[in-house]
């Protein structure tokens, strides 16, 4: 079984972080990114997607995931439609 690493790569400092097991939370110099999990589980987070490359079939990829923004976007809506309605509906 082949051993994949949870690496990733920080466009900003250009700092490469590693995550080697499982809880062991990495980031960058900068703050920018980050990953979790060694291979138990692959977690990773970035302030901005942009600025993090991850390292996949030895080359460097960008991530984006767009359903992750659209996700937030609708939930932000949402909240502040529930939050106008109670506004104006309080007695």
């Amino acid at each position: 079984m082949s051993k994949r690493l949870n690496r990733a790569k920080c466009k900003l400092c250009g700092t490469i972080i590693v995550s080697r097991h499982r809880h062991d939370l990495v980031s960058c110099k900068c703050g920018e990114i980050f990953v979790d999990g060694g291979n138990d589980y692959w977690r990773c987070g970035a302030k901005n997607f942009k600025n993090f490359l991850r390292f996949e079939n030895r080359k460097w990829t960008s991530i984006f995931v767009p359903e992750v923004c659209e996700k937030r976007s609708l939930f932000k809506r949402i909240i502040s439609w529930i939050e106008s309605f109670t506004q104006r509906n309080e007695v």
